[in-house]
């Protein structure tokens, strides 16, 4: 899926809070977790691609353009502070996995890298990929390493008594 976000407000905000003093953005939105959510509702997606419309159950584009909020869960928050520090610090690329939702409610593990471009952010790529599969696959091996280590350890256990 491919979205085009303008992060122009947000990158205002940041202006503004490196005029009043703060220099540790990390810190300082841990401690304001409601100025976290204001600035997820400053990012303004301007367009996506049919697949992202389909990847995120819309019912049309419209719709999921105005649902940046809806996609993300508790899991999404600390993905986007490293987002925003990363512009924070004026990095043009960014990378990351984290967790969204679809509008239909189903969870999605995907990854993405964004490309901020223009003076201001204000031209933002975002190129997504669902790993939902892949993280299912990973579980489901880690889960059975546990059990055989478990099998592995009650087996030793007997054949020492």
């Amino acid at each position: 899926a491919v979205w085009e976000e303008d992060f122009s407000a947000v990158f205002a905000m940041l202006e503004e809070l490196r005029a009043a003093g703060v220099r540790d953005l990390r810190a300082w939105l841990r401690d304001r977790p409601n100025r976290l959510a204001e600035a997820i509702r400053r990012v303004r997606l301007v367009d996506i691609n049919g697949f992202a419309v389909e990847l995120f159950e819309a019912d049309h584009k419209q719709t999921l353009l105005h649902s940046l909020v809806d996609v993300f869960l508790p899991e999404t928050e600390p993905v986007f502070v490293e987002e925003l520090v990363a512009l924070w610090e004026g990095r043009r690329r960014f990378e990351s996995e984290a967790v969204l939702r679809t509008l239909r409610g189903r969870r999605l593990d995907v990854l993405f890298t964004m490309a901020f471009e223009g003076e201001r952010a204000e031209r933002t790529l975002v190129s997504i990929l669902d790993i939902s599969a892949r993280k299912k696959a990973e579980h489901a091996l880690l889960k059975q390493t546990h059990r055989l280590e478990t099998l592995n350890r009650i087996a030793k256990s007997i054949s020492t008594t």
